[in-house]
């Protein structure tokens, strides 16, 4: 059992999405899940940081704790270069 459901964290936030997202399907075929709810975090992550950083991958890159490249790898990966 998860200890931390609360609404302010972070995993209490993926935590009811992904019920949400499980309620919703229902009974329909569904495979994969788990990769799509990491892409999609990641790909909400990646909008937020560059708006936050006003485009800079630098800063982005140094506020993410990854390298440059990475980013460069992960926005590409996701179609967020602009």
């Amino acid at each position: 059992m998860l200890n931390n459901r609360g609404s302010s964290s972070l995993s209490g936030h993926a935590f009811q999405i992904t019920q949400r997202f499980l309620s919703d399907i229902g009974n329909a075929e569904c495979t994969g899940i788990y990769q799509r709810i990491i892409d999609e975090t990641e790909i909400g992550m990646l909008r937020a940081v560059m708006e936050y950083t006003q485009g800079n991958q630098s800063k982005a890159a140094q506020l993410l704790g990854i390298t440059r490249a990475t980013l460069r790898q992960r926005l590409n990966r996701h179609k967020l270069r602009e």
